[in-house]
């Protein structure tokens, strides 16, 4: 007897040598605190795009290609820009609601500093129905990848995470005393999609 694991949700996961000068550069932003007061966001929402970075911008996107192309078989012409890239800073007892990222392809995550109690990155299976609707609510003597509606991670320094941008995710709170700090960016194609002569056609520049 198999089972498939048909139509799955794959997660990127990787772990990159980080320069301290990277670090330093992308923590000493302005930060602001968010509105609903559970952490802070750089005011710069694009940090990648400061030259000293583009070495570890160059990385992120290798990285990118690595899961589009090699992992998902994307073809190889298809073009990817970034969007946007911002960090986190979260403090004692901050953490991040759970939430998807609007107008975005692929997200990603990269953690500049990180302990073992200052946050779990949660993944949530809301709204992505794989075994059973929740129209009854079915209980498991197991939790196990394929029936869990959360998965966690737990991040180390120099972790990067690559997901559809519309997998909801969340943080728990930061229980460490020091400050939690990612870099987090999205990703959209850039091209020409579907047959110019049909109605799908589309050119997003």
């Amino acid at each position: 007897m198999i089972t498939i694991n048909l139509f799955p949700t794959p997660i990127y996961c990787n772990h990159i040598k980080l320069k301290k000068e990277y670090k330093d550069i992308l923590i000493s932003e302005n930060y602001k605190r968010f509105e609903i007061n559970n952490g802070y966001v750089t005011t710069n929402k694009y940090v990648l795009n400061n030259e000293k970075l583009s070495s570890l911008k160059k990385e992120i996107f290798n990285n990118l290609n690595e899961y589009l192309f090699n992992k998902l078989k994307v073809k190889k012409n298809t073009k990817f820009k970034m969007l946007n890239s911002w960090c986190i800073k979260h403090s004692t007892n901050d953490w991040s609601q759970a939430h998807y990222h609007e107008n975005s392809f692929i997200s990603g995550i990269l953690y500049l500093k990180n302990y073992e109690d200052s946050g779990d990155l949660v993944f949530h299976k809301e709204g992505i129905p794989n075994i059973f609707s929740n129209c009854i609510k079915i209980e498991f003597d197991e939790f196990i990848i394929d029936n869990s509606e959360t998965f966690f991670i737990k991040p180390k320094e120099g972790d990067l995470i690559l997901f559809p941008s519309h997998l909801k995710h969340s943080v728990t709170k930061n229980l460490n005393k020091n400050d939690r700090y990612c870099c987090a960016f999205n990703f959209f194609p850039n091209g020409k999609f579907g047959n110019i002569d049909n109605s799908n056609f589309v050119e997003v520049i």
